[in-house]
């Protein structure tokens, strides 16, 4: 797979989602096309391409495709892939220990 969807229909249900596939996309080094989901808007808007309507986001997948047939970035994909590490389980479990531990 060369461009990865989070295709999610925008509602009060979905608004209020991570999706976490994204963090398995990033981990791939893979390009993302989202629909504007809150937390991909405000954690991932520099990564991932993020599609205003409907048309913007066959436009952007179209884009991405184009892109992946390109010589591969290795910092664009280092960067992903940072991104997904910085947000693994053990990370977070790290930032939870020492909430845990401060207080």
């Amino acid at each position: 797979m060369d461009v990865c969807l989070i295709p999610f229909k925008l509602n009060k249900l979905t608004l209020a989602s991570n999706p976490i596939k994204i963090y398995e996309y990033l981990a791939a080094g893979k390009q993302v096309v989202s629909t504007a989901l809150p937390e991909i808007c405000e954690n991932f808007s520099g990564i991932v391409k993020i599609a205003e309507d409907d048309d913007d986001f066959l436009r952007k997948v179209e884009e991405s495709v184009i892109e992946s047939i390109k010589p591969k970035e290795n910092d664009v994909i280092s960067k992903r892939i940072d991104l997904a590490k910085a947000n693994s389980w053990e990370k977070r479990v790290d930032i939870i220990e020492k909430l845990l531990l401060d207080n």
